[in-house]
């Protein structure tokens, strides 16, 4: 999810995650794959830190998910 009508989409529907350097929006999965979207805050450091962060936070949902898919029926 990249687009900011994503973004602001999710805002409305989704759930709200927060912590000391993300914040995570979440929307009800409609099929096997759910939307999640992550906002690093400038607290975490630079902009290379952050989308460095961002990228592997990504990472790590989709090993889970596919790991995860495997074990639902």
């Amino acid at each position: 999810m990249k687009a900011r009508k994503d973004y602001l989409r999710l805002g409305k529907s989704g759930q709200k995650f927060f912590c000391a350097a993300f914040i995570a929006q979440v929307a009800p999965a409609l099929s096997s794959v759910g939307m999640v979207g992550i906002t690093a805050t400038k607290r975490l450091g630079n902009s290379v830190l952050r989308h460095r962060a961002k990228r592997r936070i990504r990472e790590v949902l989709r090993l889970w998910n596919k790991e995860f898919a495997s074990v639902l029926p």
